[in-house]
């Protein structure tokens, strides 16, 4: 359930999680996390938004945007980015990547996006995957310094109706 068009417009944050569908571990595989990070990145740069932190997990992706431009449409973005994504994945896999849908949280001012990227950088450590966010290789920035040994933690959590312990 989205909320109407006029709030995934703009000069917006938002705090973003795709699933694979029926949440199998397609991104464990290097090739295909790296494809999804370069797509997200480059649709997100067409579409006029930064990723201020995103991390791509075995089985899910988080990401943190900031539109940019008057016309930085979220909605576009992730059907645009899903929709290269899967068909660059189904020339090689011959399935289905993504779940259907996603789950996003628009930003509200008292959100912090530095508490927010913490949380999406911590996300491979709290699954078992690494020990530090800095030694995961497929999590980072566009617009935030990181990676220097100085990523605490956060206890930032979701709200109620976006997936948080995925």
């Amino acid at each position: 359930m989205r909320l109407p068009r006029r709030y995934y417009l703009g000069a917006r944050g938002y705090f973003v999680t795709v699933c694979c569908d029926l949440r199998r571990a397609f991104l464990a595989e290097a090739a295909t996390a790296e494809l999804v990070r370069a797509c997200l990145l480059d649709v997100a740069q067409r579409d006029g938004f930064l990723v201020a932190a995103y991390c791509v997990t075995p089985d899910h992706l988080h990401f943190l945007a900031q539109g940019m431009i008057e016309g930085a449409d979220l909605c576009q973005c992730i059907r645009t980015f899903k929709s290269r994504s899967a068909f660059a994945f189904r020339q090689r896999r011959n399935c289905q990547l993504w779940e259907a849908s996603y789950y996003e949280h628009i930003l509200r001012e008292e959100d912090s996006p530095e508490e927010i990227a913490h949380y999406i950088w911590w996300n491979p450590v709290r699954k078992g995957l690494c020990k530090e966010p800095e030694e995961y290789p497929y999590s980072g920035s566009q617009t935030i310094l990181w990676g220097n040994g100085a990523i605490p933690p956060t206890t930032w959590v979701p709200p109620d109706g976006v997936v948080a312990e995925l």
